[in-house]
């Protein structure tokens, strides 16, 4: 019995984290004069992923800004969360926007242990970053907005973190697994996620227009 019920929730994490992957490319627009955020989700022999790591990630997206943002200067940010204390860590000092109105911005995560994960985040310039966090069941996922998006907020770009815990029912059986989907598609900024889902240790990224 105990087998089946850890096959199960086994089954349900998975189920959690492929929901992931299926949605990685919508997109979200608010409204006109805003930024739209889009996401693309890289398998391991694109060419993005093969320029920037020779690596096999465990995720890996290319994350799409789109606006009237060319040479506005720009700052990238981590923010660690834990058990509510933030720490934000400036990783890209003022760069302008190279392009008209498309920026295109790499991450990836590799597992170094259950401890360890090293972020990749590309552009213009290459940043490893070494975060020790208890990384098994993490996943790099989207961060999806509630509010329109402008380059008068800090926006968040995407982030390295855990499910909420949830109950789940099969076959009048209850089991406990981890709903990514759930926090993702709650619309909530990630600032938010210890408070209303209860995760202790996460990092996300975000950037700062700096006009």
């Amino acid at each position: 019995m105990k087998n089946k019920i850890l096959c199960l929730t086994m089954m349900l994490l998975t189920i959690m984290c492929s929901c992931g992957q299926q949605s990685a490319k919508k997109e979200h627009t608010n409204g006109k004069d805003s930024i739209t955020i889009s996401y693309q989700l890289l398998k391991n022999d694109s060419p993005m992923v093969k320029e920037y790591t020779s690596q096999e990630p465990q995720y890996a997206f290319n994350v799409i800004l789109q606006g009237n943002i060319k040479d506005t200067p720009y700052k990238l940010y981590q923010i660690h969360v834990k058990e509510g204390n933030v720490e934000r860590t400036e990783i890209v000092q003022e760069k302008p926007c190279t392009a008209d109105s498309i920026q295109h911005f790499f991450f990836a995560s590799i597992m170094e242990g259950k401890e360890n994960v090293r972020i990749i985040c590309n552009h213009q310039e290459k940043n490893e970053l070494q975060i020790t966090i208890p990384a098994y069941q993490y996943i790099l996922m989207e961060t999806y907005p509630s509010i329109k998006q402008t380059k008068d907020e800090i926006l968040p770009l995407i982030a390295f973190t855990k499910g909420k815990f949830n109950i789940f029912e099969i076959d009048g059986i209850k089991y406990e697994g981890l709903d990514y989907c759930g926090v993702r598609d709650a619309k909530i900024h990630p600032s938010q996620w210890f408070e209303k889902f209860n995760i202790k240790d996460y990092v996300y990224f975000e950037i700062d227009f700096q006009e």
